[in-house]
């Protein structure tokens, strides 16, 4: 187990030098930082003198290498904007942006757990049918149109929750929602699909040979067989559910991570994406982590070479 795990960070870390080497360029081939640096109307001289103070005039495998040195200890420069350090406003949004995944994962789950196993468990039945257009349906839906179609008919409409911002719970449930609605349709697919094909096997045909109850082969020999594809899924949902909630949050106003990512890209704030793209893609890398530790418990089977 733990060659296997070592193999798995030393990967995690490799990825995240990969995704750092991969922004670093990017945000380099927008323009000179320098000239974003500086007032309007400032002259040529004074861009000058930015550009060398902030080392933009060296070769940009060197920039590269500072700015690595730099990010290991979480210094990303500051903002243009607001000439903060660039991370710490991301951090500023990390709660928000959790509660918002949080809610969003609670959602996703309370409806895809139950939709996916009464249709697998009734298979061809009227539910079932029912529940498979409606993730068809689910998948097929845009996040931003939903958000906007929700905040039309809930607040504008009928009056029963808030637009945009954070104030407390009920500024949660329509992002929520929105943002839940796509990885609910996909994990109860995939759930509904892994269970199928357990029940057909022949471990559970003994159990029931055996005269146990159908709950009791259902909940201990079906569903943990069937959850390995589903904790796959919802692990990469994560990566989704981070990259829906900057649409979403900029839909709903939200003040999460999101939202500063827009803003830093509308205001070319290259130090604040910088910082933002990284940590997300820690995020990800940590939850893929988790992922793997994850099928070892569920499934002793798991061997890793």
């Amino acid at each position: 187990m733990a060659p296997f795990l070592i193999q798995r960070l030393i990967r995690g870390i490799l990825v995240l030098l990969a995704v750092s080497l991969i922004v670093f360029v990017l945000m380099h081939l927008t323009g000179d930082p320098a000239a974003l640096m500086v007032p309007e109307g400032a002259t040529a001289d004074e861009v000058a003198e930015v550009r060398e103070r902030m080392g933009f005039d060296r070769p940009i495998l060197v920039q590269y290498v500072i700015f690595l040195k730099r990010a290991v200890t979480g210094d990303f420069g500051y903002s243009y904007r607001i000439q903060r350090p660039a991370f710490d406003l991301v951090v500023e949004r990390i709660p928000a942006t959790l509660r918002l995944m949080a809610a969003s994962v609670g959602v996703s789950l309370a409806v895809a757990l139950p939709v996916g196993v009464i249709a697998a468990t009734h298979r061809n039945s009227l539910f079932d049918r029912i529940s498979m257009v409606m993730i068809l349906f689910g998948q097929s839906m845009p996040t931003f149109w939903f958000g906007i179609m929700a905040i039309l008919i809930f607040p504008v409409r009928l009056g029963w929750l808030p637009t945009s911002g954070y104030k407390g719970p009920s500024y949660l449930v329509l992002p929520a929602i929105t943002l839940g609605l796509y990885t609910s349709a996909v994990i109860a697919r995939v759930l509904r699909s892994s269970l199928i094909e357990v029940l057909s096997r022949d471990y559970i045909r003994t159990a029931r040979a055996k005269g146990l109850a159908g709950r009791q082969v259902l909940l201990r020999h079906a569903v943990k067989n069937a959850a390995i594809p589903v904790i796959t899924v919802v692990g990469l949902q994560i990566g989704y559910l981070m990259g829906g909630s900057i649409i979403t949050e900029t839909v709903f106003g939200y003040p999460g991570m999101g939202l500063l990512a827009i803003q830093a890209i509308r205001g070319q704030d290259i130090p604040v994406l910088q910082s933002f793209v990284i940590f997300v893609a820690a995020i990800i890398v940590a939850i893929n982590f988790l992922v793997d530790i994850a099928y070892m418990y569920l499934d002793p089977r798991v061997r890793y070479r």
